[in-house]
């Protein structure tokens, strides 16, 4: 579900909701020139119509269940206003 944007590498994509997870380790949070490559990536993502939907990997670690609820209900939500041309992305 990898996908190369022109930029990065995203974990995963979700082209019909215009919707690009990222999973982030500890890492993201920490050093600097890791987020701002973060930054730049989301920055990028979003001008080619595309929202970064950013995970901390201890929801994943700690909460799956509920995690993967609630990103499908984004996915949903996002995917639906894509199809209704009112979502603002491109």
């Amino acid at each position: 579900m990898e996908k190369w944007d022109s930029n990065t590498t995203v974990d995963i994509s979700i082209p019909d909701a215009k919707v690009n997870l990222e999973v982030d380790g500890g890492q993201n949070n920490f050093n600097a020139d890791q987020a701002m490559r973060n930054l730049l990536g989301t920055l990028l993502a979003f001008k080619n119509g595309f929202l970064t939907l950013r995970i901390p990997n201890s929801l994943v670690k700690y909460n799956l269940q509920h995690t993967a609820d609630m990103i499908s209900e984004f996915l949903l939500e996002s995917k639906e206003q894509v199809e209704d041309h009112s979502f603002l992305w491109k």
